[in-house]
């Protein structure tokens, strides 16, 4: 996902903090305070990408753009990250939301995604749906091991081992 993003939206990430540096709520350090400073390709490197599943047809992901400024005979990195919106009810529809300093970036309270947009569950995560899959199903086998059969379950969701 992430070089599918670069490919075919680096101009939308570009345009969304150029557009928060134009309306102030951006501020790179400057050699000139005079000099209006534009953010091109040339002169960033994309990094991460952090992708979240806000819901079943929603998914955030945040873009790390570093940024090298040209000061008093330096050049420093400013970690900038850009909010995209991912929409996949009808196709797939990019749109731009917060940008901002990395070390600003907010908590997700969302699921974390894979760069392939797979949800990565943590052991406990994994162990609980487990827990509550047999809760539901077949209530027993919580207790006892000798009901966990595989081909019970299968037709219980409603599937069919081949």
């Amino acid at each position: 996902m992430k070089d599918y993003i670069l490919r075919h939206h680096k101009r939308m990430i570009l345009g969304a903090l150029n557009r928060s540096i134009r309306e102030g709520m951006l501020q790179l350090p400057m050699e000139n305070a005079e000099t209006i400073t534009v953010l091109t390709s040339a002169g960033c490197s994309f990094g991460d990408m952090n992708f979240w599943r806000v819901d079943k047809y929603t998914a955030l992901a945040d873009v790390v753009v570093d940024v090298d400024v040209f000061g008093d005979d330096e050049v420093s990195t400013i970690s900038l990250y850009a909010e995209m919106w991912i929409g996949m009810e009808k196709g797939m529809e990019f749109r731009m939301g917060e940008c901002g300093y990395l070390e600003q970036l907010p908590e997700r309270p969302y699921w974390r995604l894979s760069n392939y947009l797979i949800p990565i569950l943590r052991k406990e995560e994994i162990e609980a749906g487990g827990e509550e899959l047999l809760l539901r199903l077949i209530p027993d086998a919580l207790t006892d091991k000798q009901m966990h059969n595989p081909f019970v379950l299968a037709e219980r969701m409603g599937l069919q081992v081949m």
